[in-house]
């Protein structure tokens, strides 16, 4: 369905095992499809590999821009930072990096969300 009628969310990402190294890093966004293309419109705070499992909760609003052109892109978005409007879709984007390279950075994850119209 298109999620563009909805004009709020709240999306949780539970981290449920946690990479054993401190410089192993879990970078997660929330991604609209405007256009055909898909855009950043909120990151939740990174997680590093020696924190304890945890929740981390987001909002994004649809009311904070109002073009697709305004949308921040390419990862450029802050940490716990949201940017609007959505388009027809959602998607997960995350990265994982091995901070020390010894090809151990394992980061177990869900992600979920509530959307409000």
């Amino acid at each position: 369905p298109d999620v563009g009628e909805f004009k709020r969310g709240i999306f949780i990402l539970d981290v449920t095992a946690a990479a054993a190294d401190a410089g192993d890093l879990l970078k997660v966004w929330i991604q609209t499809r405007v256009a055909g293309n898909w855009l950043d419109i909120g990151k939740f705070t990174e997680h590093a590999g020696t924190a304890a499992v945890s929740k981390h909760v987001l909002r994004v609003q649809t009311e904070l821009t109002t073009t697709a052109e305004e949308l921040i892109q390419d990862a450029a978005v802050a940490a716990g930072a949201f940017n609007g409007p959505w388009g027809d879709a959602l998607a997960l984007k995350y990265s994982v990096t091995d901070g020390s390279s010894d090809g151990d950075a394992v980061f177990t994850f869900t992600c979920y969300g509530h959307l409000q119209s």
